[in-house]
């Protein structure tokens, strides 16, 4: 697993193995969440921020012909987070696009 946060989109790539994995502790506003090349139905996507807070909660489908899915979801107001941790990826890349 590597996580960027130097960049926009933040980025978590691979698998994140312990529960909430820090991304960033200081207050972000979302624009949109993108997790691609999920290989198993039922794998979880789970991030919080630092309080415990539900950020996005995903439940993957069956992978399509590819055999991957990706899941794009926008906030087109805008999501308020204090801090991002992941707490479950079981498979796939993640991208956090945040407000600059």
């Amino acid at each position: 697993m590597s996580i960027n946060i130097m960049t926009n989109p933040m980025s978590i790539i691979g698998q994140v193995i312990s529960a909430s994995t820090k991304i960033t502790n200081n207050p972000v506003g979302i624009q949109s969440i993108l997790w691609t090349n999920i290989t198993t139905a039922g794998h979880l996507l789970s991030l919080k921020d630092k309080n415990g807070n539900i950020i996005l909660p995903l439940v993957a489908d069956a992978p399509g012909s590819s055999g991957k899915l990706a899941y794009y979801v926008p906030f087109p107001r805008g999501l308020s987070a204090n801090g991002i941790y992941c707490d479950d990826l079981d498979s796939g890349d993640v991208y956090i696009y945040i407000s600059m």
